[in-house]
C-alpha cells in the first residue's frame, strides 16, 4: 500500500477499523501513505496472520484510536513514521501487542497523543531512534513485556512518566543512551548512560545503581534546542553530547550519521556542530 491519502473513515473505533487494515499479510509494505481526519477509527492495522511486514513513512493525524497498530504479528516494524493529535479512546499512538515479537521501532515521531508506545504480551521489541512526547505516559507496558531494547530514544512526559516497564510480569529490559523524563522499572533490568531531564520528584528516588550510572540535568534549556516548542535536537554544549556507548546504530532518527563525535550522542538526535 504506498502513497495514498486516506481520510474521513466513520467506522466506529474498534480494534476492527482503521485507514489500513493488513491481517494474514507477509512480506508487505505500507509505505508514503497519510491517513488523517479519521475520527471514529484507527490509522494503520497489522493484525493476526501478518508477519515481517514494515510500516515506513506514513503520516497519521487527527484519528481518533490507535496510529499504528501490530496485534499478533511477529517481526514487523514502524520505521520513520509521524503520529500527531491522535486523541480519543484507546488512541495511542504506536502499540504492539500479543505476539508481536521481534518488532522493531525507529525513527519514528509522535507529538500530542495519548500514549506514544503501548506494550503488551511481546517479546524482544527493539525501540531505538524515537523522538516520544506524551501528556502521560510515554513507553509502558501494560504486562508481560519481555526483553524490551530501548535504545538512543528521546521520551518526554507532561506527567514525568516518559518510561514505564513494571507492571505485571515486564522484566529483562535493557535502558541505553536515551533522554528520559521519568523511570518505573522491574528487576531484573540494565539502565546506563542515559540522561534524566527535568524537576521530576523521581530522580531521588530511583535505585542507587541507576543514579550512579546515569546523568540528571533538570535544565531542559541546557539540553535542547528548543524545548518549549518540544523541539528536542541537542543544542551546542548539552550533556548528551558524545555520553553514549556504541550499540551497533550508524544513523539517527534523521538518517544522520552515528557518531560524528567521539561517541553516539544521547537521545534520537546526534549533535552536528555549525561550520
Amino acid at each position: 500500500m504506498l502513497r495514498c491519502d486516506i481520510r474521513w473513515c466513520s467506522h466506529d473505533s474498534t480494534w476492527k477499523h482503521a485507514g489500513i487494515f493488513f491481517g494474514g499479510v507477509r512480506s508487505g509494505l505500507i509505505e508514503g501513505n497519510s491517513i488523517h481526519d479519521c475520527k471514529r477509527c484507527g490509522g494503520i492495522y497489522v493484525m493476526g496472520g501478518s508477519e515481517e511486514v514494515s510500516v515506513l513513512r506514513n503520516a497519521i493525524r487527527r484519528c481518533g484510536y490507535v496510529g499504528i497498530w501490530f496485534m499478533g504479528a511477529p517481526r514487523c516494524q514502524m520505521v520513520r513514521n509521524t503520529v500527531d493529535d491522535n486523541l480519543g479512546t484507546h488512541s495511542n499512538a504506536l502499540t504492539v501487542y500479543h505476539g508481536s515479537d521481534g518488532a522493531f521501532l525507529f525513527g519514528n515521531r509522535v507529538r500530542n497523543s495519548q500514549i506514544a508506545v503501548s506494550l503488551e504480551k511481546v517479546k524482544d521489541v527493539t525501540l531505538a531512534y524515537n523522538d516520544l512526547h506524551s501528556p502521560s505516559y510515554t513507553v509502558v507496558s501494560w504486562f508481560e513485556t519481555v526483553g524490551t531494547r530501548v535504545f538512543n530514544n528521546t521520551l518526554m512526559s507532561d506527567e514525568k512518566k516518559a518510561l514505564y516497564l513494571s507492571l505485571r510480569d515486564t522484566r529483562e529490559s535493557v535502558v541505553r543512551n536515551n533522554i528520559l523524563e521519568g523511570l518505573l522499572i522491574a528487576e531484573p533490568y540494565e539502565a546506563d548512560h542515559n540522561l534524566f531531564v527535568g524537576h521530576f520528584q523521581g530522580w531521588s528516588n530511583l535505585p542507587e545503581k541507576v543514579r550512579r550510572n546515569n546523568l540528571w540535568e533538570p535544565d531542559l534549556a541546557k539540553v535542547f534546542a528548543d524545548p518549549q516548542k518540544k523541539e528536542y535536537r541537542l543544542r551546542e554544549g548539552s550533556p548528551a553530547v558524545d555520553a553514549g556507548v556504541d550499540l551497533g546504530l550508524s544513523e539517527d532518527c534523521t538518517g544522520g550519521k552515528v557518531p560524528i563525535g567521539g561517541g553516539p550522542d544521547l537521545g534520537a538526535y546526534e549533535y552536528l556542530p555549525r561550520p
